[in-house]
């Protein structure tokens, strides 16, 4: 599904899933030309997904080392029901999280 958005989201060179003793990440995915790193969240449950979801990949994106100082971080996160308005307004501020309700990108439609 992602990559059907690559010319919005970016394009990501390498993927998988991250772990380790502390945290895990659905996916991980980066660009080595443009030191891009795209922390991926996929929730396949009947609950909305809100900031506290994001705000949970945003740290653990901070503990991988991959070009640390030299990066630019994407979140994308993935929903069967949808997310909370209060993560909308978030996605629509900030142009590195990317938010994909079933199939299709949220900034394609109005309403989630």
């Amino acid at each position: 599904i992602i990559s059907l958005y690559s010319s919005i989201i970016g394009h990501i060179d390498r993927i998988g899933r991250y772990w380790d003793n502390e945290l895990e990440i659905d996916n991980v995915g980066f660009n080595e030309t443009t030191k891009e790193m795209y922390c991926i969240e996929c929730k396949w449950s009947h609950k909305l997904i809100g900031t506290n979801i994001l705000e949970e990949l945003i740290l653990k994106a901070r503990t991988i080392d991959w070009n640390k100082e030299n990066r630019k971080e994407k979140y994308i996160l993935l929903s069967k029901s949808g997310f909370t308005q209060e993560l909308i307004k978030a996605s629509k501020k900030d142009n590195n999280i990317f938010l994909i309700h079933e199939d299709k990108l949220i900034s394609e439609f109005s309403s989630c």
